[in-house]
This record gives structure tokens, sequence and C-alpha cells, in this order.
């Protein structure tokens, strides 16, 4: 036990969220495909069942399955400074199934556990074809000048998770702290969840993902 510990303390931290993105899915095959959720969770991470949850405590008591899901890299958008990341990629469960996840990184200035990479949002859905994950991830950072500063209701830090018990819609809108990258996400009363993501290229905000999800049937 000790000397496993050790050798986790020694395992270099990630840099950037590229690297979080793999360290993360490599965890899910090392550790548990939950360990390793629960690992990167930021406190106020958010994931969707299909309504809005508080990632730590819906994570707080699973059990990881046999085997985890697999994922691979396929797009980074990176705000100016670097400190905030969606990516997206494929995804393989262990029955055949498969799909793409968006997961949204931020580097947290922690004054006990240390700085590191967190994610504050996690979601995604099946696919009726696979999506390749190229050999190099293609990345995509927002141009760092005359940058705009977001309005209310736009908000950094992350926010307090919106109660799952409401039967209103759960929403929020948030922004990367150099305010070069945005997103927001919508989930109706049924569950059907929206996703959308703007990206500062030096002029406006250009829109780079709108994602519809349909509620389980």
């Amino acid at each position: 036990m000790i000397l496993a510990i050790l050798l986790a303390a020694a395992e270099p931290a990630p840099k950037n969220a590229i690297e979080a993105e793999r360290a993360f899915a490599a965890d899910a095959q090392k550790l548990g495909q939950w360990t390793a959720f629960r690992k990167y969770a930021s406190s106020a991470a958010v994931m969707f069942v299909p309504r809005v949850v508080s990632a730590r405590q819906w994570l707080r008591d699973k059990k990881d399955p046999p085997k985890s899901v697999r994922w691979q890299l396929a797009q980074s958008f990176q705000s100016c400074d670097g400190l905030t990341a969606i990516n997206l990629g494929p995804w393989q469960r262990p029955d055949g199934s498969f799909g793409y996840f968006t997961t949204v990184w931020f580097y947290e200035d922690g004054l006990i556990a240390g700085p590191r990479w967190l994610w504050a949002y996690d979601a995604g859905d099946t696919l009726r074809t696979p999506m390749r994950a190229p050999a190099k991830p293609k990345i995509r950072r927002a141009a760092c000048n005359e940058i705009q500063a977001a309005p209310n209701p736009w908000r950094y830090p992350i926010p307090s998770v919106p109660s799952p018990d409401s039967p209103e819609a759960q929403e929020a809108k948030l922004h990367a702290r150099d305010h070069t990258l945005r997103y927001d996400y919508k989930v109706d009363a049924a569950g059907n969840r929206q996703f959308s993501a703007w990206l500062w290229n030096g002029r406006v905000f250009e829109q780079i993902l709108n994602q519809t999800v349909a509620a389980p049937k």
C-alpha cells in the first residue's frame, strides 16, 4: 500500500487539459471507472442522469464496474490563457456500445490540494456511427486580443450545482477566467439537454458546439 502511494505521488501532474484528459482515461483503466471520475472531479462538477446532479455526491458510493469505459481525445477548445478547455472525443463501452463525450476542464489554484486540473462538466451521448479520434487531437485556442468581459448572468468560477429536485429547467452560463471561452447548458423537466459553447476569435464569440441530447426513454 505504501509503495502504491509513493508511486502515485511520483507521477507527474498533468500540465494542460490534453494531459489531464489522457491521465483521466488511463486512470479509469488502472484504478477503476468511478474512482477515476472522483479523482478528477471539482467540488462543483456536474453530471446528467439525466437531470443535473452534483458529480461528487452521485459518485460517492458508486462501485467501479468490472471493466471501465474507454475514451480517446479528438478535439480540444482552449481559452487564451490555456486554463480552461472543452475536450471532445469518442468512447466505447465493454458491451460494444459507443458514443462521444464532452468534458470541461479548468486549472484550479488550490491552496490545500495544490494547483491541479479538474473537470467541471462531463456529458455525452451514444452515436449511430463511431467517432474516430485522430493520432493527434485537434487543438483550437481562443484569440487573446480585445477580449470582451462576459456580462451577467455569465459567471466564473463554477456556480453551485442546481437542485436536481427542482421541477423547473436547470441551467448555467459559465465562462473561462480570462473570458475567452463560454459555455452553457440547460436541462428541461423531462431531462432533455442542450449544451453550447463559444470561443473568442478576436472579433466575436464564434459558436463551436451546439449539442442536443434527448432524455432517455
